[in-house]
């Protein structure tokens, strides 16, 4: 077996990085996404990195955006397992009524998260528990009641009171 890649070495990033700019570019493709949503889900902050990295065929990428990139790879996979096309295809684009999206699409649940690569985990994991057919009842609860801490925490409301 292969020993895992360590995405903080360059040679490595460099090694893998035009496979993983060629795979995110089909996906963005075939999920029809807009280039502001695409350069918004790897996590580069303006227009011009995006153009740079579809004009650019050896990139190295970040840590950080190839991590995306494989959070979207097993997305896509597992859309792909659990669904048939072209819905395997839409489901990023369509309103969800899973209560984890809240009736938004997914996409907008990633894109609107304060953590958006944490969201993108987040929904490769229910799309993980989707392909497995497995129930996603208690990985969304858990989930919802992690936001929740989270959010208390974040405007320093504690739910401990003190005597």
């Amino acid at each position: 077996m292969a020993a895992p890649l360590d995405l903080t070495n360059p040679e490595e990033r460099k090694a893998i990085s035009p496979a993983a700019r060629q795979g995110f570019l089909k996906i963005a493709d075939c999920w029809h996404l807009q280039e502001d949503d695409a350069r918004r889900l790897l996590g580069l902050p303006t227009a011009e990195e995006y153009a740079a990295l579809k004009a650019e065929e050896k990139p190295v990428l970040s840590q950080d955006a190839l991590e995306r990139i494989s959070y979207v790879l097993g997305m896509f996979k597992n859309l792909h397992i659990a669904l048939n096309p072209p819905l395997a295809d839409e489901w990023m684009q369509r309103k969800n009524r899973n209560p984890l999206f809240e009736e938004r699409t997914p996409l907008a649940y990633i894109l609107e998260a304060p953590d958006q690569k944490e969201a993108c985990r987040e929904v490769r994991g229910l799309l993980e528990l989707h392909a497995l057919d497995q129930d996603t009842e208690p990985y969304v609860t858990a989930l919802k009641r992690a936001h929740q801490v989270s959010a208390t925490r974040a405007s320093g409301n504690s739910a401990i009171t003190r005597a």
